[in-house]
């Protein structure tokens, strides 16, 4: 699979951006993870799932403070239209809490996955509840979850050799497998 070419939901993928933030060389760098809900499926593929993640955050993010969150790419039906829509992170304009599955948090290695597994289990009995009165739009299922991390890093990082040469001072961006 090729997933710089667009990967869909159902992949088991990270989307990494590397934003300049000044002349000194410092850069922000956030990864979406995407994880299917097929791998909430049982609590064994759950952790399995969070592990990876986990590995790969503190493989990647030596020596940054990055903070994640959890949210989710999830589908939406209307039932006068009968139309399904994808829609990821909040789904709510008013306030992220009911789509919101946690709030940012500072990683730590020996807390994330505990974490995740809290953030994400009942998660849709939970949301299946709301709906939009005045969009007419109502949650039907998610699709997967997506764990949002950010860091400041310097140049000098070794997460900024990931990201292919810029000469403009532009974003940077790249999509892969998650390992």
């Amino acid at each position: 699979m090729d997933v710089n070419r667009r990967a869909p939901s159902s992949e088991e993928k990270v989307d990494a951006l590397l934003i300049p933030t000044d002349s000194r060389g410092h850069y922000i760098v956030i990864y979406n993870v995407n994880l299917p809900m097929r791998l909430f499926a049982t609590d064994a593929t759950s952790t399995a799932a969070l592990e990876r993640v986990k590995n790969l955050l503190e493989r990647d993010f030596a020596n940054a403070e990055a903070t994640f969150q959890f949210t989710a790419s999830y589908l939406l039906f209307h039932p006068a239209t009968r139309q399904f829509r994808t829609w990821t992170g909040s789904f709510y304009p008013r306030g992220n809490a009911p789509a919101m599955l946690s709030t940012f948090q500072t990683f730590r290695p020996d807390t994330f996955v505990q974490f995740g597994l809290d953030s994400v289990v009942d998660v849709e009995d939970g949301l299946r509840n709301w709906a939009r009165e005045d969009t007419g739009w109502v949650f039907h299922e998610i699709i997967s979850v997506i764990v949002n991390v950010q860091a400041l890093v310097s140049q000098t990082h070794p997460l900024v050799s990931k990201f292919p040469n810029s000469t403009h001072g532009q974003k940077r961006h790249i999509v892969f497998a998650l390992p």
